[in-house]
């Protein structure tokens, strides 16, 4: 039986600012990636498996979500709407 799939979504902005105040120097590739690695081995995401395909995809929808919200094509609370219909990851932190 295979087990239920996680993505994981990162606020690229929220993050280098936290891994700067961390280490005191701009985030590199590798900090990110050791950053993503250590968020799969909380043990809120054993019984989980992680899937790139969806984490890539869910990125691309949010990228066209914000695209839509900065273009006015898609209200805040549509796009509030949107999300809490739509359930796509646990909550981590």
């Amino acid at each position: 039986m295979s087990l239920p799939l996680y993505a994981i979504l990162l606020d690229g902005g929220f993050l280098t600012k936290k891994l700067y105040l961390k280490h005191n120097l701009h985030a590199t590739v590798d900090d990110i990636v050791a950053e993503c690695a250590r968020l799969q081995s909380l043990p809120s995401v054993t019984n989980y498996d992680y899937s790139e395909y969806i984490t890539m995809t869910l990125l691309r929808l949010q990228r066209l979500l914000v695209n839509l919200y900065q273009k006015r094509a898609l209200t805040l609370h549509q796009l509030r709407d949107f999300v809490s219909a739509n359930p796509f990851t646990i909550n981590l932190c």
